[in-house]
């Protein structure tokens, strides 16, 4: 009895994971405009949000190694290229001007980012030795 009750679990608990994968992958694709948006009916291209979701399934993917079933791992896998693969030609199609300004914005952010810590750096007094 108890087997059977780990064999269902242990079913249960692959298809949750399998539609885990799939969700995830569902939000990259839409991202990636590959399905239209459900209240546009367009498809919309934004590709950091497309990134962020194969990232997270790409960090699954190694968190998970060596723990997975063959079905898992094989879905993991095949989703994850298929999107990376989708990815780089979405990202090939983009304007090229597109690209230029996403860095600039990025490394102003960064440079915000350094003047702060600098900022706050500045105001700590260092300890004297004991």
């Amino acid at each position: 009895m108890a087997e059977v009750q780990k064999t269902t679990l242990s079913g249960e608990l692959t298809q949750r994971f399998i539609e885990f994968v799939v969700m995830h992958a569902q939000n990259a694709a839409l991202f990636l405009g590959q399905i239209p948006n459900p209240k546009t009916g367009q498809g919309e291209v934004n590709l950091d949000l497309a990134r962020m979701f194969i990232d997270q399934l790409a960090m699954i993917q190694e968190k998970t190694r060596g723990n997975l079933t063959s079905e898992e791992a094989k879905v993991l896998t095949n989703a994850l290229s298929n999107l990376q693969m989708a990815y780089v030609e979405v990202a090939r199609e983009q304007p090229k001007e597109a690209m230029r300004q996403k860095p600039r914005r990025h490394q102003r952010r960064l440079s915000n980012h350094r003047r702060l810590r600098l900022s706050h750096q500045r105001r700590l007094v260092p300890l004297s030795p004991r």
